[in-house]
């Protein structure tokens, strides 16, 4: 899921990148069977009546453009370390199927846009099963979340050029699932992820560049869902059309349109290049026992990443998109404007 999802990333990363192609070697015949359509914030979208959310990029340079990025998440982000230092490389180690502490067999979705830009700087605080505000979720307690990381990297004061530095923040699937338990806190969340937001548009940290992504259900959504995410949209493009903060730009890259595409009918995950929907390991915590062979790489969901699928799922326990950098590629489709 992380590398499918991935690619839709990475495609949106080709925002700032002008022109990127799909690689379908390094992807084992994974590629896009659908296109990443994307809107001009400035020309296509009143941010005060929208009522469903799109693939924009309002703003953002090119990612060629950027010499730090700085990442928020959960397990779809984090590299194994919760501090921005420099993680474990990525590299499988049988039976654990995580990449150096990865929740992936491989370079999770930034890791993999930071090598097609040109090796930005990467800080990466990230922690699987991170939410927005743990304060919301009782059945959370004890979880990552949002302001957690951002207060992190707060306190190590760090200077770094609003210009050239890319804020990346990926919640939203904890979250949701959270709500089914604890009640529909959700525009709760959503005002919290817009508070961490702020706060680090605010001084001292000055941030001008941020890039949000939204995959809540992974394949699944309700109104709840819907509502949070059209609400964090509403609200970034009111803060670029107004200018809240000088300078601010934003991307936001919505998920669901590739996740229904691969796991319904039309055009299903076949048209990918997936062999199968369904999983390949048979648990979360070992390769031993999980499918071999070309199936791996050719089957959308996975339990658990092996060597062996060369990035076609993503994290343990979840099922799993296009793929690392069918997440790029999807990622990278949009355009600037």
């Amino acid at each position: 899921m992380y590398y499918t999802l991935l690619f839709s990333l990475a495609s949106f990363t080709s925002l700032a990148v002008a022109q990127t192609t799909t690689n379908t070697t390094r992807n084992d015949g994974i590629h896009l069977a659908i296109s990443a359509a994307s809107n001009c914030a400035t020309k296509n979208i009143n941010f005060s009546t929208v009522n469903v959310t799109s693939n924009v990029n309002a703003g953002l340079l090119a990612l060629t453009g950027y010499t730090t990025f700085v990442t928020f998440g959960d397990s779809y982000t984090t590299v194994g370390v919760r501090d921005g230092s420099t993680p474990a490389p990525a590299v499988l180690i049988p039976p654990s199927p995580k990449a150096g502490g990865r929740t992936t067999n491989g370079k999770v979705w930034i890791e993999d846009i930071a090598d097609d830009v040109g090796s930005p700087h990467l800080m990466d605080y990230a922690v699987g099963g991170a939410v927005t505000n743990v304060t919301l979720w009782p059945s959370k307690a004890g979880a990552s979340d949002f302001v957690g990381q951002v207060q992190i990297f707060l306190n190590q004061k760090n200077n770094l050029d609003p210009t050239k530095t890319l804020y990346t923040v990926f919640f939203g699937i904890n979250d949701w699932s959270a709500a089914s338990v604890d009640g529909n806190k959700m525009p709760l969340a959503a005002q919290d992820l817009l508070n961490q937001i702020s706060l680090l548009a605010s001084p001292p940290t000055n941030a001008r560049s941020f890039l949000i992504t939204d995959d809540y259900g992974r394949g699944k959504a309700d109104a709840k869902g819907d509502a949070y995410k059209l609400q964090i949209f509403k609200a970034l493009g009111a803060w670029y059309k107004n200018q809240t903060y000088s300078g601010f730009k934003f991307g936001f890259v919505d998920f669901a349109p590739l996740w229904t595409a691969i796991l319904g009918p039309t055009p299903g995950y076949a048209a990918f290049g997936y062999a199968s929907s369904g999983y390949c390991a048979v648990n979360s915590s070992t390769t031993v026992g999980a499918c071999s062979g070309e199936q791996p790489s050719s089957t959308f969901k996975s339990v658990s990443l092996i060597s062996l699928q060369i990035r076609t799922t993503h994290s343990i326990g979840y099922p799993v998109i296009p793929r690392k950098k069918l997440i790029a590629s999807w990622a990278t489709t949009l355009k600037r404007h």
